[in-house]
């Protein structure tokens, strides 16, 4: 009896690994992950040679890891276990007890280093301006994590991230020609702490339409005042128009990495000036050609009037998504004849039909898609008369100010 039990657990075994193998092998596979938001690996080609050093082995590994039967239903339930059992930190993301507002596992060091390169890079491209005589501005935007300054427990050591911006500042507040703001700063001396939370995202890293819409308020009023390139009337809320959508629910870039686990009432809301015709703009999803010419519905909100599968809507589909380099050119400021280069992170991208109303051309440049060009190359192939920095208040990773593209040549 104890011989055919043990036979018929080595069958059922055996069942088990064929079943799976013929599953993943048999059942139609998808190319993304949705939730993971990456490219999944394709069934490894068979040859002499990957089997005799062994890359076989690892790539179907890998196949088999990211196509295996029900993946997303066992990583759901793995992450649902470690919320019933009170795990501090979940895929490396904070729950919070109190309002189920996701936040992200804190720093555990601050980069000195890596931020003296940085305010040294700052300190090169403002010798450039200067000698070209551009205006250069950088607005640290108020990033969700340090405005909000989460509740972890006692015992979670937390504040490097802090630690890290007030030696960024005052590193850039010392650079000759840089004309420097610190939006949090007029964030926190216009709304109390409730307030400031509705200006953001309960399960995404960013800010929503309001907090961004109360960023480029500051953004205008400074350039105003500051900027000679910049002479535009006071700015007049009015002239924009709300709009929500209820088609989709919104998945945060948090939540997305708990695959939507987290309940949400975070809002899909865009904010687009009533009196502009965008019809008479010139988009172009990359340099000025007739190639990348395309029409500003393409860019902006193109996930807004249409559902999908998942049901869902992110930060990218309600604004614009990321790109290496985009350009509008505004027919009714050709008289001015102003040209403003914005670079930027994803912090920027609910302005980018926002800012352009203001010059004839507006470029957003994102230097983590320009690897394969310097700044200082693009600078000397176009003509600007600003430079427009839009960070949040945690990019202050050198790489993101590797103008030269030294640090890659390393």
């Amino acid at each position: 009896m104890k011989k055919l039990s043990n036979y018929l657990t080595i069958l059922l075994f055996i069942g088990f690994i064929i079943g799976v193998g013929a599953y993943i092998q048999l059942s139609e596979k998808e190319d993304i992950s949705f939730y993971e938001n990456r490219t999944l690996a394709k069934n490894p080609e068979v040859s002499v040679e990957k089997f005799v050093d062994g890359s076989y082995t690892k790539e179907y590994e890998t196949y088999i890891t990211d196509h295996f039967a029900a993946k997303d239903t066992w990583i759901k339930g793995y992450i649902q276990w470690q919320r019933l059992t009170n795990q501090t930190f979940i895929q490396d993301y904070y729950i919070s007890k109190e309002d189920n507002w996701i936040y992200p596992k804190p720093a555990s060091y601050v980069d000195y280093a890596g931020l003296d390169k940085t305010v040294a890079n700052m300190e090169g491209l403002a010798e450039y301006t200067d000698q070209h005589n551009m205006e250069l501005f950088l607005f640290s935007l108020p990033n969700r994590y340090l405005i909000l300054d989460p509740d972890y427990p006692s015992f979670i050591t937390h504040g490097y991230e802090y630690e890290q911006k007030e030696y960024y500042l005052d590193g850039l507040s010392k650079v000759d020609n840089l004309h420097l703001k610190d939006v949090a700063q007029d964030f926190r001396n216009n709304f109390t702490e409730e307030e400031v939370k509705e200006l953001y995202y309960q399960t995404d890293h960013h800010w929503n339409v309001d907090g961004a819409f109360e960023g480029y308020k500051v953004i205008y009023n400074t350039l105003n005042e500051q900027s000679e390139y910049f002479n535009e009337p006071s700015l007049d809320k009015e002239a924009f128009s709300k709009k929500c959508y209820d088609n989709n629910n919104f998945i945060g870039s948090y939540n997305r990495q708990l695959y939507q686990l987290v309940k949400t009432e975070d809002a899909i809301c865009s904010m687009i000036p009533s009196n502009v015709d965008f019809n008479t703009w010139e988009v172009y999803k990359g340099g000025i050609s007739e190639e990348t010419k395309t029409i500003w519905s393409n860019i902006y909100g193109s996930d807004l009037e249409k559902e999908n599968e998942h049901n869902v809507t992110d930060y990218a589909g309600i604004f614009t998504a990321d790109y290496k380099e985009l350009t509008v050119i505004n027919p009714a400021k050709e008289k001015e004849g102003i040209k403003a280069l914005f670079i930027k992170d994803s912090y920027a991208n609910p302005m980018t039909f926002w800012l352009p109303e203001h010059f004839y051309q507006t470029t957003f440049y994102d230097m983590r898609y320009n690897n394969n060009r310097s700044l200082y190359e693009y600078l000397e192939n176009n003509e600007f008369d600003m430079i427009v920095f839009l960070y949040n208040d945690t990019t202050v990773n050198s790489v993101m100010y590797d103008f030269s593209l030294e640090e890659k040549t390393e």
